[in-house]
């Protein structure tokens, strides 16, 4: 479906252009280049917001409610749509501290 609506819908496509591929190369030049910094806030946050906004129904409803934490985001992740999420913590302290009030699973790494 999101393909077709990919190939069908100009207004569409310049979307996920902009918002959605357009951050995902950003973040890849990034990590090749070992850019490791706060330049991976901005098109992460970017990329985790279009993907709530417009492909809400792929990610778990009790993940919804972490869409607008400032320590952290979630990322969607696997072909289309489906595995998993990967969270980004921006501030390990306050994150760890936020996720401690919710009955969640979660597997840090350092």
């Amino acid at each position: 479906e999101l393909r077709q609506r990919f190939e069908t819908n100009t207004g569409w496509r310049e979307l996920v252009r902009a918002e959605w591929m357009q951050p995902t190369e950003q973040l890849i030049q990034n990590m090749i280049t070992n850019e490791y910094s706060d330049e991976l806030e901005a098109p992460l946050r970017r990329l985790s917001n279009f993907q709530f906004e417009h492909l809400g129904q792929l990610i778990p409803g009790q993940f919804h409610q972490f869409k607008n934490e400032s320590s952290f985001c979630l990322k969607l992740c696997g072909a289309g749509g489906g595995g998993f999420l990967i969270g980004y913590a921006f501030d390990r302290n306050i994150t760890l501290q936020t996720l401690k009030e919710y009955n969640t699973y979660w597997l840090l790494a350092n």
